[in-house]
């Protein structure tokens, strides 16, 4: 196996030629962009569905060495699999085949050691890829063979269905006889997916003699949760609103929700971003919030005693 690690953040000379593509420097990038799959908590790669995610393995570079390449041998190649919950073909970036090796190796190796997956199956995926020398046509002519490593490379990957999150409360009324006015209000949101979410929502207000209503405009809040089971469910304050304060109706709208992993993966119509920050598919979730005063009784008004 010797260098051959999934994911490095910078290689020197062996992955100087990386697509300068915005693909291509999400695996190149410094920082937490493009990591080893043997780094801290990486150690199962998880995706959202409907993503295309790049790989790419390290060549060795003793097989690669300037003293053989291309006198001897020509650079390794390789042989990429996925298996699982389902089987996708890798691919260049653009979707293109990849590039197959020379004779004799063409139908089962490929000179390519970045690749593109697209994941459109949820559930458990293994990635596994194999390097294998291969000698050029004059020395294959002199009895030389390629020999393929034995001990593959392979991640583990998930892929994970969207994030989704909709209002827990019905439509409520604030203040008036329901509670006492001028407190604060928690306003609730099941949330599922993996972790660290934002919710994008909108507000507009409109007041009790139905003036035109005023719109906020979108706002992303940062919801803190601990770490739960990818997939899991959790119930999580996402609105706060201060009754009392202004009176008339409040309509809510949650518009999207990302979390942790959706914004990692890449859509797949453009692997050169990160995934759309509305997720395909979500449906708006709208409460409406009556935000009523509380009556305060008048004096009671009677004839005057002095004027007479």
């Amino acid at each position: 196996m010797r260098t051959k690690n999934l994911f490095r953040t910078i290689v020197a000379a062996t992955l100087a030629v990386v697509s300068t593509s915005a693909f291509g420097q999400y695996l190149t990038t410094t920082g937490s962009a493009a990591v080893d799959e043997n780094a801290a908590n990486n150690a199962t790669e998880y995706v959202t569905i409907g993503s295309k995610m790049p790989y790419a393995v390290v060549p060795d570079p003793i097989a690669n060495d300037a003293s053989i390449v291309p006198a001897i041998y020509n650079p390794t190649v390789f042989r990429w699999a996925v298996t699982g919950a389902s089987t996708p073909t890798p691919t260049k970036q653009n979707g293109a085949a990849l590039t197959a090796a020379a004779a004799p190796d063409a139908a089962t190796h490929v000179t390519d050691y970045q690749v593109a997956v697209s994941w459109a199956t949820l559930g458990a995926h293994t990635i596994t890829v194999y390097e294998q020398s291969q000698p050029t046509a004059a020395s294959i002519a002199l009895g030389l063979v390629g020999c393929e490593d034995a001990t593959p490379e392979d991640i583990s990957v998930v892929v994970l269905a969207e994030p989704t999150a909709t209002w827990t409360e019905t439509d409520l009324v604030l203040g008036g006889c329901s509670s006492g006015a001028g407190q604060t209000y928690a306003i609730q949101a099941e949330v599922t997916g993996f972790d660290q979410f934002q919710v994008t929502y909108s507000q507009s207000y409109q007041d009790l003699i139905g003036s035109a209503p005023v719109v906020t405009g979108a706002t992303t809040a940062s919801l803190g949760t601990s770490d739960f089971t990818p997939g899991g469910t959790e119930t999580i304050t996402a609105y706060t609103l201060a009754a009392g304060v202004n009176y008339g109706t409040y309509t809510i709208t949650m518009t999207s929700v990302t979390d942790r992993i959706s914004r990692k993966s890449l859509a797949d119509t453009d692997a050169g971003a990160p995934v759309v920050q509305d997720p395909g598919g979500f449906t708006a979730s709208v409460l409406k919030v009556y935000n009523m005063p509380t009556p305060s009784t008048g004096k009671v008004l009677k004839v005057d005693n002095a004027t007479w």
